[in-house]
């Protein structure tokens, strides 16, 4: 309380939004006006989700319809400006001495489209689908494409048990285990001595929780079932998390072998889920979840690696234009790299 005259004037509408998330029995009403509408009706209790086929759920945020759809692609000033960034990425990353992939994690109704909502239907290409065809052939503009070897992966999927959890908007387990199979599996091809776990090496090990689920946030978690499962790798590395200052998270994992290359991870929830399976391949490892990629953090490290993981949605809420890396910030990076004299001035 205060006898400010502008707390005062702000009082009524902050103390009526207080009420109203605290009044009796809100939780009680809430998840039974969620099971009224989900049980009986089949519509979501709230407009950022839509029920699709067995009850999925799909989130419609970051235009996810439309875009699924067809209805919001881009124009070619942003899809230009997105290849921009890929290429000027790669080479300043190539410049540093450091292999570079991009990874582009598809949203759930791109491996699940049989499962969106009745409403969603296909009229014109996705984002993911233009920036693809503008990448195809080029030496520059080029994300690695995780969408073949998750659609793939739906070959072993049974009840309770796909790439993507049915009430969220994240890959699962498995779909974890398979796309840090497949980056790595990319990354040795680049040249870096690097061999992934295989599937008969990580054990699969319950959560006892229903795992990303919107169905938690509608208060119906208690009854709408989803199980949730963790990839135990054989080893991990020393994995520290903390929060800059700014704000922004991290995390520094340390391997058992000194010898094994650096590397540096941008990324989004997406990227997060992969850091314990990364974490042991790398003698250093620095993951920052961050919107855009920091070229003082590439600069630092002298990464043998950089990785970048972003979500598919990104290419509707990121602006590419505020993300390009300037040549002269790897310029002390380029120096401690060097290995060979050009030219030396003797006094």
């Amino acid at each position: 309380w205060s006898w400010s005259i502008a707390e005062l004037d702000e009082f009524p509408a902050r103390y009526e939004a207080w009420h109203r998330d605290q009044f009796g029995l809100r939780d009680l009403l809430l998840a039974t006006s969620a099971r009224v509408r989900l049980g009986v009706f089949g519509v979501s209790p709230t407009e950022r989700v839509e029920i699709g086929k067995d009850d999925w759920m799909f989130y419609t945020g970051d235009l996810s319809r439309e875009v699924f759809s067809g209805d919001a692609p881009f124009d070619e000033l942003r899809l230009e400006q997105w290849a921009s960034l890929l290429a000027n990425h790669r080479a300043l990353a190539d410049a540093a001495g450091a292999r570079h992939v991009f990874v582009i994690a598809p949203n759930k109704e791109t491996i699940y489209p049989d499962y969106v909502p009745r409403n969603w239907h296909k009229r014109g290409p996705t984002r993911l689908e233009q920036l693809a065809e503008r990448c195809a052939g080029s030496d520059t503009a080029r994300f690695f494409d995780l969408r073949p070897a998750l659609r793939a992966a739906r070959a072993n999927d049974a009840p309770f048990d796909h790439v993507y959890y049915e009430l969220g908007t994240h890959w699962n387990a498995r779909g974890t285990f398979r796309a840090y199979h497949t980056i790595l599996d990319e990354v040795a091809r680049l040249g870096l001595p690097i061999r992934p776990f295989s599937w008969k090496e990580v054990s699969i090990e319950p959560t006892g929780g229903s795992g990303d689920s919107w169905a938690r946030q509608m208060y119906a978690e208690h009854f709408v079932e989803q199980h949730d499962f963790f990839v135990a790798p054989p080893a991990i590395g020393d994995v520290v998390r903390r929060t800059r200052p700014d704000g922004v998270r991290e995390s520094i994992c340390v391997g058992t072998d000194p010898k094994a290359p650096r590397a540096v991870m941008f990324h989004d929830s997406f990227g997060d889920s992969l850091v314990a399976l990364l974490s042991s391949h790398f003698s250093r490892l620095r993951c920052i979840w961050a919107p855009l990629a920091d070229a003082s953090v590439i600069a630092e490290e002298q990464p043998d690696l950089v990785l970048e993981v972003f979500v598919e949605r990104a290419l509707v809420s990121y602006a590419p234009v505020e993300a390009p890396f300037e040549a002269a910030e790897f310029v002390p990076a380029l120096w401690k790299r060097a290995q060979r004299t050009l030219y030396a001035l003797d006094p």
